[in-house]
């Protein structure tokens, strides 16, 4: 089927041609200057503005769209020229003149007007009229957004999109598919008959018509039409769900406060546990952030999609590489609020990205933050150089009965304190759990115990210093010790 060659886009004649007649003003008014002699400077200065204007409309005709309005004001100056200055004796051929001046832009911009608006329509019922006869349709109804029609309509309704929103309902479930993916990402749709768009995609039972419903909605910004999204965040089908939930957050810095409590009831919504983190998660604005924090702290469902999406959204701003971006990563790093795993993992991320210095480090150290935050902190003090306080940290940690954090303690002991624990040299680290991990583990008890019985024996081994009696203070007399007494 040659869709192409019945309705081809032809351009309107107006663009191709109106450059050169803008020239036909001047043009005029200079034939007027040799019937006119008593007039012909002013003509003739005349003509030269608009010789000008038509220079200037023809060079930027080859780099935008001129708007109808110049060329109408250029024939209108031209025309009314022509009447006040009507010679004697040459009526008719100012009259022939002001025909021309009237009839050229009356042609070529009812030609635009036509092609641009009610063009646009007629083709894209034309187009619809002869997909609803095509036969051949892909397997997959998702496979039709491939199709060369679609680009076609996809332009077509650009322009004008009612004529695909009326033959929704009188069309088949492929070419519902198609006329609403053509409407993907339309920046008009809230005004032309979004309502309908809305009710036909709720009464479908198709999860494909729904998924394409939700995308050709991505841009409306009504709260009414928001909420009517939000019920298929809860669809049985994983497809519509993952495409309501990405045309919500197209925009979620000026949706949040409205799609919040829909996303919060999507993250619980026990069919949706395995659909992953939020889209367009580096987008995320504070106020979703917040919400993200305090959901992770929930439990079950909805802490899990709330953490793999606070984790989405820190990896992808973290991709950035600005500093406004390493800022906000380290905003969440010193919030108690977030998870201990959670701030573990970022402080990782930016160890792996070297933004983790000894200023941030010293943050870290104090016996009020998490054990293996304080470890991180401490091999970044030590890989700088040796810090008791780092040295510290090892020691307690050693005696935790955690064994990653035990095993974590290790490896920086053997690296940095040069105490051979048994660690492996290739650097693979041996499971926590594996007899081989308990033997490094009896060596780092011995190591934290002969530190801290070397510390005691050092203490011990300072001697005090006897206060020297003060001769000058008075011993009391005998007499006022038997009075004391008595």
């Amino acid at each position: 089927m040659q869709t192409h060659a019945l309705v081809n886009d032809r351009k309107p004649l107006f663009e191709p041609i109106a450059s050169t007649m803008a020239f036909v003003p001047a043009c005029s008014l200079i034939v007027l200057s040799f019937l006119h002699p008593h007039a012909i400077v002013v003509l003739a200065g005349i003509a030269g503005v608009l010789m000008g204007i038509a220079g200037a409309i023809f060079v930027a005709s080859r780099y935008r769209r001129i708007s109808s309005w110049i060329y109408l004001g250029v024939f209108a100056i031209a025309y009314f020229t022509c009447w006040y200055f009507q010679p004697s004796g040459a009526a008719k051929w100012v009259h022939l003149v002001q025909a021309i001046l009237l009839i050229i832009p009356f042609i070529l911009i009812l030609d635009r007007e036509f092609t641009s608006r009610n063009g646009a329509a007629r083709k894209a019922k034309f187009l619809l009229w002869e997909l609803s006869q095509k036969t051949d349709w892909p397997k997959q109804l998702t496979d039709i957004v491939h199709l060369p029609e679609a680009t076609l309509l996809r332009q077509y309704l650009r322009r004008d999109p009612l004529p695909g929103i009326n033959a929704l309902i009188h069309v088949d479930l492929p070419l519902q598919v198609l006329i609403l993916l053509a409407l993907e990402d339309h920046p008009s749709i809230e005004k032309a008959g979004v309502d309908r768009l809305i009710l036909h995609v709720n009464s479908s039972t198709s999860p494909e018509v729904k998924a394409a419903g939700m995308n050709a909605l991505a841009r409306v910004h009504k709260t009414r039409h928001l909420q009517a999204i939000l019920p298929f965040l809860r669809d049985q089908s994983k497809l519509v769900r993952r495409a309501a939930l990405q045309a919500l957050m197209l925009q979620a810095d000026q949706r949040w406060t409205v799609i919040r409590g829909g996303i919060r009831d999507h993250f619980g919504f026990p069919r949706a546990e395995r659909d992953g983190h939020l889209p367009y998660s580096e987008k995320l604005p504070p106020e979703a952030t917040e919400d993200l924090i305090l959901w992770m702290r929930e439990g079950g469902i909805i802490e899990k999609r709330a953490t793999k999406s606070f984790i989405r959204h820190c990896d992808k701003i973290l991709q950035e590489d600005t500093s406004m971006a390493i800022e906000r990563v380290v905003g969440y790093l010193l919030n108690p609020k977030i998870p201990t795993p959670i701030r573990v993992e970022l402080a990782h991320k930016l160890k792996k990205l070297d933004w983790f210095p000894i200023e941030l480090a010293s943050k870290f150290i104090g016996k009020d933050q998490p054990t293996m935050l304080r470890l991180i902190a401490a091999e970044t003090l030590l890989a700088h150089k040796e810090d008791p306080r780092a040295i510290a940290i090892l020691e307690e940690a050693a005696v935790q009965p955690n064994r990653e954090i035990q095993m974590a303690a290790a490896v920086m002991v053997q690296k940095y304190c040069c105490i051979d624990l048994g660690l492996p040299v290739t650097g693979v680290v041996p499971d926590p759990n594996t007899h081989e991990a308990t033997k490094i583990f009896r060596e780092l008890h011995r190591w934290s115990t002969e530190l801290a019985a070397s510390r005691k024996k050092k203490q011990s081994e300072v001697v005090p210093i006897a206060k020297p009696l003060n001769t000058h203070q008075e011993l009391p007399s005998h007499t006022a010790f038997a009075e004391s007494v008595d």
